[in-house]
Parts: structure tokens; sequence; C-alpha cells
């Protein structure tokens, strides 16, 4: 059956041009079958295909010729190296050496600025630059060797520490006689025998450890003080050592984890440092963030905790307390916290905190335990760069001169100890005076006292 498409009057004419579509036309069996492709469409789809399979064998070929020739690609490449002989490579680490000793900062622009003076007035200005040398670093330089690194001269360097030897003040002393003057340890009446090992206690003259174990400062002295801590000490045989170049004023805290502590603690107290142990705690993203196996954790039960504390106490002797590692969950828990307080006081150990987590509630609650302890206010380190870690010391300096004392963490990154050494030796001449952690928690446990 014939139909017709209905259009308008005005279009008539492709009404009649279209004529009708139906059997009689030979286009209904055939309207929807596509049509075969040419000849041409055929090649064409044909070459793209070709081409593929070309571009394709061809990366193969190359992977393959990488593979199989890679020894002889290699020995070609460093045939083509310049080389050195041994004393021309001797020579440049040598100069290199001189100029940029105990300095782990690669491709970086460092500018020192270093006043220092002696009796005549002396004062030199520094501006090193250091651009794409190797990290040449030596932990047992003597403490004049940061001169050279500041290229001052020789005879300068050794006329301001003349001039700094002859100052009498007793402080300056402790430190010439290294660890003579600390108590050795262990003090019998301060230990305490167990199973685990030996645990400090008060002593029946009433006697605690922070204060036994403590470096002796010159109390007559007025100047703000400056404490620094750095931390995370004894797992790095590298670092330690390299901690262990700094002022004997600054007080280095130890892992319970670590293989060599004894020797480390022992090390530490006979050239002047007064020592503490990192108390390992639960922070809030554990267990992606792990503190190791004997943290204390929120999951635990008191005497579980309180087992985990002893077993970190009885590692080694002679410190004079603990400073927090991680803790960001535990310390904001009172109750927790609470009870680890009361057996650091009975045991008469101070607590240092580094303030982990914004709901920290240690200091409020130590001080309301009457715990021997001091907050940080300042983490040198924190950001890891040059720029950062002198911005941090010039706020510590202000935090001094405003309050009084201000305390400092830091780590034993070389970039933290090189720093340290630069600054901590112009603290003198600032006006400061550079304490052990001890010092300023003695000032806030009589400033307590007296308000009593």
């Amino acid at each position: 059956m014939a139909f017709k498409i209905p259009f308008s009057k005005k279009n008539n004419d492709f009404d009649d041009d279209m004529g009708e579509i139906g059997p009689d036309n030979g286009l209904s069996d055939n309207f929807d079958s596509p049509k075969k492709p040419s000849l041409k469409n055929r090649l064409s789809w044909i070459s793209v295909i070709a081409a593929y399979i070309l571009f394709a064998t061809s990366i193969i070929a190359t992977i393959s010729y990488l593979i199989f020739n890679a020894e002889d690609i290699n020995s070609e490449t460093l045939a083509k190296r310049p080389s050195l002989s041994v004393e021309e490579f001797n020579q440049k680490t040598s100069n290199s050496a001189d100029a940029i000793n105990n300095v782990d900062n690669k491709n970086k622009a460092i500018k020192i600025d270093e006043k220092l003076a002696s009796n005549g007035g002396i004062e030199a200005k520094v501006e090193e630059k250091i651009e794409d040398k190797e990290i040449i670093s030596n932990h047992e330089n003597k403490e004049d060797e940061i001169q050279e690194n500041l290229s001052i001269g020789k005879e300068q360097a050794e006329k301001q520490t003349e001039d700094f030897n002859k100052k009498n003040i007793d402080e300056e002393i402790i430190v010439d006689t290294s660890g003579s003057m600390l108590q050795p340890h262990p003090d019998p009446a301060l230990s305490e025998e167990t199973s685990f090992g030996i645990l400090p206690k008060i002593g029946e003259d009433g006697r605690e450890a922070w204060q036994v174990y403590s470096r002796p400062i010159n109390v007559l002295d007025r100047r703000p003080k400056i404490s620094i801590i750095v931390t995370n000490l004894g797992i790095s045989d590298k670092k330690t050592a390299m901690a262990l170049t700094l002022s004997g004023k600054i007080s280095l805290a130890f892992s319970p984890y670590s293989s060599k502590l004894d020797d480390w603690i022992t090390k530490s107290r006979n050239i002047g440092h007064e020592t503490l142990l990192t108390l390992p705690m639960e922070p809030v993203n554990f267990p992606k963030n792990d503190p190791g196996p004997f943290a204390l954790l929120s999951t635990l039960t008191d005497k579980e905790n309180i087992a985990r504390l002893e077993w970190v106490l009885t590692r080694t002797t002679g410190y004079i307390g603990l400073i927090n590692f991680m803790g960001s969950r535990f310390s904001s828990n009172k109750i927790l916290i609470s009870n680890i307080f009361k057996a650091l006081r009975d045991r008469g150990l101070a607590y240092i905190d580094t303030k982990e987590g914004v709901l920290n509630s240690t200091q409020k609650v130590a001080d309301e335990m009457s715990v021997a302890n001091i907050s940080a206010d300042i983490i040198i380190d924190e950001t890891l760069s040059y720029d950062s870690i002198i911005e941090n010391m010039a706020r510590l300096e202000k935090i001094a001169r405003k309050k009084g004392i201000a305390v400092a963490i830091a780590r034993p990154y070389p970039i933290t100890i090189d720093q340290l050494k630069i600054w901590t030796r112009s603290l003198d001449e600032k006006g400061f005076a550079l304490t052990p952690i001890s010092a300023v928690i003695a000032d806030k446990v009589n400033a307590r006292l007296r308000k009593n």
C-alpha cells in the first residue's frame, strides 16, 4: 500500500519531487540497509592500523635494545666522563672542607652576619655564600673550629677564645671543667632496685633526682636565661655524636629505645650535659604515627601504662626527668596524664612539655599537682630551613627578655646543630645566660613557692 508524506501547499513542488514511497519504486526493501564500504575506505583504515603496529614495534625494539645493551651503554658513558686523579680529588675535597666544614645545605646561598668582640673591640662581619658544593661534615670538631667556618681567621678566633676564658664567671669555669662537677650516678640514696632495673626515688633527706643530677650554674647571674634541649637522640649514632659537640649548657634528651643508652648518657654527662629521657605517648593519628612498643596509650589500663613508664625509667640512670615524644592524644586526657605525673612527682623527676596537640593541658595539670615542670616556647627547627631557624632564635631572645626565661626544643639535624653552635656563642655578649633546663625549672618552682 502506497502512501504520501503530507506537506503543506507551499511545498507542493517538493512533494512532487519526492514522489511516492512504496514497493513500486524499489526503495522499500533496502531503505535501512548500510552501504558496503568502498575499496578506498578499506585501504585508508588498513594504513592507519599498519602505522600503529609500526609505532608499537619501534618502541618494543628500542626497549629491548636498552635492556640487552645496558652494560655496554653504561661503560661507554663512564668512559666519556672527565676523571680526577686521587691527588686532584683530595685537593678539591680539602679546599671545600676549609670553606664549608659542617654545612648541610646544598645549592643554597647562606649569608652569615656575626659580630665577634674582644677586649679591644674587634668586630668582624662575614658574608659567606655556598653554592652547589659537596656536603662535608666532621662531628668531632672542637668549638673553636666554628670560627674557621665563618672565615674569621685563626688569630682572631684564638684572641676571642683567650678573652672569653679570662672572664671571672663561675658558670664559665664549669664549662671548662666539663662534667667534673656533675653528681656521679646512680646515687644509691636515690635508687630503688627492681626486677627490671634501677628506678629513681626521692631520698630520705628529701633530695630529688631532677636537682641532684642537674648541672650547677652561677646562681648570682641575673641575666635572662635561655635553655635549649636537643631531643630524639640515641637512635642515630651520627646525629647523637653531632649533638655532643654542642655547649655543655645545652641539655640532651635520649630515646629509651636506644641500644647504647647507658654509653650515651655517660658520655654526655662526662662533658657537662644534663640528660633526660623521652617518654613515648600516643598521638592523635596513632597507629599511623607509632611512638613504639612501650608507648603510653589511652586504650591501656592505668596499671599497664605505669608498667610501661617504669620500663622507660629503668633503662638507665643519671637523668633529671622526662620530655614527651609525640603524645597529642594521651596528654589531652587529664585523668591519664595525672596518673603519670603522680608517679613522676613521687620519684623526684621533672617533666618538660613540647606542647603537642591543641587540647594539651599538661602544664596546668602538672602545676596543680606540684610537679617540677616547664613547657617549651619554641621548636627551633619546626620548619627545617635556615631562615626559619634564624627567625626562631631571634624570637627566643625576645621571649627571654620579656619573661626572664625562654625554652627551646631542637632536633639533631646538621643545619640545626651548625646554627646552634654559632648562635649560642653569641648569647653571652648579647646579655643572655645559656643555662641547662634544670635552671629554668628551678626558677619556676622557686617562684611558685614564694607565691604560696
